[in-house]
C-alpha cells in the first residue's frame, strides 16, 4: 500500500513533454466579387478569402500575369500584400480580347503563405474612347504664344472610364502633358512653345483606365512672336459694329505716335475668345495691356471671359487700360468686385438711375493735376456709364455740373486710374477714339500711357 502511493507521487512530478506539431498553411479561395458586373468588361472586382485550421489569416498577397500580347500597362507581377478581401482592377485591354490571371495566397499568423494559391483567369474586352475638339470653329488661325483648346471625351464603357488626356505640340508626343480625366481644357503658354514660332500643331488623345487610346485630334495654326512692351487687344468686329476700322486706326496710330512697339490681338479676326486664348499667360508677356471695344455697347464683348485673367494680372503688378462702354455698370462685362478693387471705384451709376446719359458732343474735362487736357466727343453714343472714384484712385476725365441737365450738381467721372497691389488699372467709359474734336486725342492717349507706365 505504501509503495503504491510513492509511485503515484513520483509520477506526478515527472517532466511534462510538449508536442511540436508543424504549422499548417492556410488555404485560399477567390471569386468574382460582383455577380452583376459584365464578366468580359476590363474593369473587374475580385473577392478572396482564406482559412487557417490552426491559427488565423492575417492578410493576402496577390499578383497578376498579363496576356503576353498586351503591349500597354503591364500589371505588377510581384506579390502585393493587402489586408482587404476585395479590390477592383482595371485590366489592360487595348486590342480585342485579352486574358489576365490573378493568383491570391493567404498569409497566416506564422507568416506562412498558402503554397497552392487560388487563381482566376479573366478574358476581358475594352471599347476604345473617342475625343473631339469642342467648338473647333472657334479656334483661331493665328495667335500669340498662348492658346486654349477645349475637348470632349467619351467612352462606350462609360465616360467615367476615361483616365487621362495627353496633349502635345507638333510631333513631340514623348514630351506630352498629362491632364486628369476631369480636365477638358489645355492652356498652353509661352514656356510650352519653347521659343518656336510659325506653324504649330497641338494634338490631344484620350486614354481610358484599360489603357486603350482614342483617335488623335489636332489643330494647326500660326504662332506669332510677341513684340514690344504693349499688347493692344482689339475687341471689335465687323459683326458687332459697322465701322470698326475707325477705332482700330485711331489706337494703332496713337501707339505709333507714342513711339512704342506693340503686339496686336484682334479678337474679331482670330475667332471666339471664350475658347481660344490663354489670357493669363498672354498678359504676362507685356508691361501694359490696352483693351478697347469702344464705342460698342453689347453683350458680345470678349471682356467678360477675361475677367479672371485681368484681375490676376493687375493684382500681380501688371498695367492695364480698359476703354469700354460695356465694362461696368448695367450689363457690364466685368464683375463688380473687379471694377471696385482694381479700378478704385466707389460708386457705379447704373443705367436705371437718372444719371444714365448719352454722349452728345460733350467737352470732357481732363484732370489738370496730372497733366491731362480736355477732349470733345464727336457723335452720339448711347449708354455711357459714370463712376465715382474712391479716395485712393485718381480721376482722369469728367463732365462738369450742368452738362447732362440742369439738375446735375456734381462732376460725373468717365475715367479713373488706380494703383492696386503693385499694378495699375485705368478705366475709360467713353469712346476715346471718337474724342478727337480738338485734334488732341492721340496725344492725350499717349499721356495716359506714360502715366500708366511711370
Amino acid at each position: 500500500m505504501i509503495s503504491i502511493v510513492i509511485l503515484a507521487l513520483s509520477a506526478g512530478c515527472a517532466e511534462k513533454k510538449e508536442l511540436n506539431t508543424p504549422n499548417l498553411p492556410p488555404e485560399t479561395y477567390v471569386a468574382v466579387g460582383d455577380s452583376v458586373r459584365n464578366p468580359t468588361l476590363y474593369i473587374q472586382t475580385v473577392r478572396w478569402w482564406g482559412d487557417d485550421k490552426d491559427g488565423e489569416v492575417i492578410g493576402y498577397e496577390y499578383r497578376w500575369s498579363t496576356d503576353p500580347a498586351e503591349p500597354c500597362c503591364s500589371m505588377d507581377t510581384t506579390w502585393v500584400f493587402t489586408e482587404l478581401n476585395e479590390e477592383t482592377f482595371n485590366l489592360p485591354a487595348t486590342d480585342g480580347i485579352r486574358s489576365h490571371t490573378i493568383k491570391v495566397r493567404a498569409i497566416d499568423d506564422q507568416d506562412q503563405a498558402d503554397p497552392d494559391p487560388a487563381r482566376a483567369t479573366f478574358p476581358v474586352t475594352n471599347s476604345p474612347p473617342t475625343i473631339k475638339i469642342w467648338d473647333r470653329a472657334q479656334l483661331p488661325d493665328t495667335t500669340l504664344p498662348a492658346i486654349m483648346i477645349k475637348w470632349h471625351g467619351d467612352d462606350p464603357d462609360g465616360r467615367e472610364t476615361i483616365d487621362t488626356y495627353k496633349v502635345w505640340l507638333d510631333g513631340s508626343e514623348g514630351n506630352a502633358i498629362l491632364f486628369a480625366a476631369e480636365d477638358t481644357v489645355a492652356s498652353i503658354g509661352v514656356d510650352s512653345f519653347e521659343g518656336k514660332y510659325g506653324q504649330r500643331t497641338i494634338s490631344v488623345v484620350a486614354i481610358d483606365s484599360g489603357c486603350d487610346t482614342s483617335n488623335v485630334v489636332s489643330h494647326t495654326w500660326q504662332v506669332l512672336e510677341p513684340t514690344g512692351e504693349v499688347l493692344l487687344v482689339d475687341d471689335l468686329s465687323r459683326d458687332d459694329y459697322t465701322f470698326p476700322e475707325t477705332s482700330d486706326r485711331f489706337y494703332r496710330e496713337a501707339l505709333d505716335g507714342c513711339g512704342l512697339t506693340y503686339s496686336i490681338l484682334d479678337l474679331g479676326e482670330f475667332g471666339g475668345i471664350g475658347y481660344a486664348y490663354n489670357m493669363e499667360e498672354l498678359f504676362n508677356l507685356f508691361d501694359l495691356v490696352i483693351w478697347y471695344n469702344d464705342p460698342l455697347r453689347t453683350s458680345t464683348s470678349g471682356l467678360a471671359t477675361a475677367d479672371g485673367a485681368f484681375h490676376s494680372y493687375v493684382e500681380q503688378g501688371g498695367r492695364m487700360i480698359v476703354i469700354s462702354m460695356s465694362a461696368v455698370g448695367t450689363g457690364g462685362a466685368l464683375l463688380d468686385s473687379t471694377a471696385f478693387e482694381a479700378f478704385g471705384i466707389d460708386t457705379l451709376y447704373t443705367r436705371n438711375d437718372e444719371t444714365n446719359f448719352d454722349c452728345k458732343r460733350w467737352e470732357l474735362k481732363g484732370n489738370t493735376d496730372i497733366g491731362l487736357d480736355s477732349l470733345r466727343v464727336t457723335g452720339f453714343y448711347l449708354g455711357v456709364e459714370c463712376i465715382r472714384p474712391d479716395q485712393e484712385a485718381t480721376p482722369l476725365y469728367y463732365i462738369p455740373p450742368g452738362t447732362v441737365n440742369a439738375s446735375q450738381t456734381e462732376n460725373y467721372y468717365l475715367g479713373v486710374m488706380n494703383s492696386w497691389n503693385g499694378g495699375k488699372a485705368a478705366l475709360i467709359t467713353f469712346p476715346v477714339s471718337r474724342g478727337d474734336y480738338f485734334g488732341n486725342a492721340k496725344n492725350e492717349f499717349c499721356k495716359l500711357i506714360n502715366l500708366m507706365l511711370d
